[in-house]
């Protein structure tokens, strides 16, 4: 249970699990069906076309776009008795001035990551609203968990190098990454944004499930910005993504 005296409850799900892979957008679903031994079930009860998939080492559930949805499919798993939260996505490099200029560190690195790069968040923050009206800060640590040890050791394991540890910005306004946004978020110590971990993370800090999240870097926000989805080097790391989250040891 989720343990909230709220008006509306989550979804309780069956055989669910305790680990449970959250995956924000379709791209994935592709190398899904290609490991699943099953088709997946939709969760009509969910808004999105939410489906659930059955694997080996764990259960998956997505499309789940945005802090919203993705705090939705969160309190389900751990209402369903899930424990450990994976979540793997894409995200975009802060590139200001002073990565232009080879000067930024990424949590104690002296490099940026590149399109097609891992990180590992160790650190969040958000605007959203969500952590407030969960009785927590909008920012915190990402608990240095066996699971998230397990993620780094299976990432290098994938890739032949270690992950780059992060700390990512989460948005619900992905249309209002303003010069001065990103500038006032990077000088707080973010370096990378997306729009699903930080919520993510909030909601297991105040549920007490253990997570651990992978970004992939897929484009670099600076004016002009730059996306490169369609990159070869994006695919690929999509690939190697899941194949690390789906290796990441094994408590289902």
């Amino acid at each position: 249970m989720s343990g909230t005296d709220s008006i509306v409850r989550p979804l309780e799900l069956r055989s669910l699990g305790s680990r449970v892979l959250i995956y924000p957008h379709s791209g994935f679903e592709k190398m899904l069906s290609a490991v699943s031994s099953e088709p997946p079930t939709r969760l009509p009860q969910l808004p999105g076309g939410i489906k659930l998939w059955k694997l080996k080492s764990c259960t998956a559930l997505g499309p789940a776009a945005g802090i919203p949805l993705a705090a939705m499919v969160c309190e389900t798993a751990i209402a369903s008795g899930a424990r450990e939260l994976l979540f793997i996505g894409t995200a975009g490099v802060l590139a200001g001035q002073a990565v232009l200029a080879g000067q930024a560190t990424m949590a104690g690195h002296t490099t940026t990551p590149n399109v097609g790069d891992i990180v590992v968040p160790v650190r969040w923050m958000t605007d959203s609203s969500l952590p407030k009206i969960y009785g927590i800060e909008q920012h915190g640590e990402i608990p240095d968990t066996q699971l998230r040890s397990a993620l780094f050791t299976s990432i290098a394991a994938e890739l032949g190098q270690s992950a780059q540890s992060a700390c990512v910005w989460s948005t619900d306004a992905p249309f209002m990454e303003t010069p001065a946004r990103v500038q006032q978020f990077r000088s707080n110590g973010a370096e990378v944004v997306d729009m699903e971990c930080g919520g993510i993370a909030a909601i297991c800090t105040a549920r007490g499930a253990d997570f651990a999240a992978a970004l992939l870097i897929s484009d670099v926000v600076r004016d002009p910005w730059e996306p490169s989805f369609r990159r070869e080097r994006v695919k690929s790391g999509l690939r190697a993504l899941l194949t690390s989250a789906l290796n990441c040891g094994s408590t289902c």
